[in-house]
């Protein structure tokens, strides 16, 4: 799977209610990759074509930011031979503010 097909699952929700999300929605972190909004070593966004390998983590960020609201979900992941393993160990739950 490659880095685009990632933001290509999350923009098929977001088509079902009408709404577009073009910037991207999660970047590589780790020890080679501290946490910076210009390093662009991998970046889930859309078309690109970086090939996501076993023992690769990210950042996944699914935000929406709109006129008076917004939402955003914010992941820390492990690519696995499988899938993905969540390296998040918050209870899941809404948070209104």
């Amino acid at each position: 799977m490659c880095a685009g097909d990632v933001h290509r699952a999350w923009q098929d929700v977001l088509d079902r209610y009408g709404l577009t999300k073009e910037s991207r929605i999660g970047y590589s972190i780790g020890v080679g990759y501290p946490p910076d909004w210009g390093e662009h070593t991998v970046s889930l966004r859309a078309n690109e074509q970086t090939i996501l390998e076993q023992n690769m983590t990210l950042h996944v960020m699914l935000g929406m930011w709109m006129d008076g609201w917004g939402i955003e979900f914010s992941e820390t992941v492990a690519v696995t031979a499988s899938g993905v393993e969540s390296l998040t160990q918050f209870v899941r739950e809404v948070v209104v503010i």
